[in-house]
């Protein structure tokens, strides 16, 4: 794992820190999905409450978080893009910067 996702519960309203594979773009980030669209993670990215990227000593908040392809994913990405390939997950969170 090389950063984690700030997340705010969607049903507890607490927060959680969730290490995670993150992968940049050129507006913000790709993050594999690697147990399910089910992961309280997803989910509560999904649900549009306040999200945070942590990464290489940065926090980001960011927001518009979708489901794409790995495939669509994967043309986003714009370093490691050998590795994001590399991963057996067939689906992606693409979560936009915030502005």
């Amino acid at each position: 794992m090389n950063g984690t996702l700030e997340h705010v519960g969607r049903k507890s309203g607490k927060r959680f820190e969730t290490p995670l594979n993150i992968f940049e773009t050129a507006d913000g980030f790709v993050i594999p999905i690697g147990y399910g669209l089910e992961s309280h993670w997803v989910q509560n990215a999904l649900a549009g409450k306040p999200l945070v990227v942590h990464k290489a000593g940065r926090s980001v908040p960011v927001a518009n978080a979708r489901i794409v392809s790995k495939a669509d994913a994967e043309r986003l990405v714009t370093r490691g893009r050998t590795v994001f390939r590399l991963h057996p997950y067939n689906e992606a969170a693409l979560v936009v910067t915030a502005s």
